[in-house]
């Protein structure tokens, strides 16, 4: 995804634990919404000015596991919600005035 496309583009679900954040994007390809998702993690620098990074420091290896669950987790809801609607949508009753 290119800067611009971030942007343009609002995240689907944003997820966190501690400084750590998870952003979870929606994309669309041949086979249907696929999601990806950018950690990152908030500091302030020495003027007190606040700033995210993709470095993690070692004592964040483990926060970022469990968030990393919590995300794995949100998706899969979100994979769920998206086939249950998928299968609302198929099992509409047709209008016959309207030949569908």
């Amino acid at each position: 995804m290119s800067e611009t496309d971030k942007t343009t583009k609002t995240p689907e679900d944003t997820l966190r634990e501690g400084p750590l954040k998870s952003t979870i994007w929606r994309n669309e390809g041949r086979n249907g919404a696929y999601f990806t998702t950018q950690y990152t993690r908030a500091y302030k620098d020495q003027d007190g000015a606040w700033h995210e990074t993709t470095q993690m420091r070692e004592s964040d290896h483990l926060p970022l596991r469990h968030l990393s669950g919590k995300t794995h987790d949100r998706i899969m809801a979100m994979k769920r919600d998206e086939r249950e609607r998928r299968a609302r949508r198929e099992r509409k009753p047709r209008d016959p005035a309207r030949g569908r």
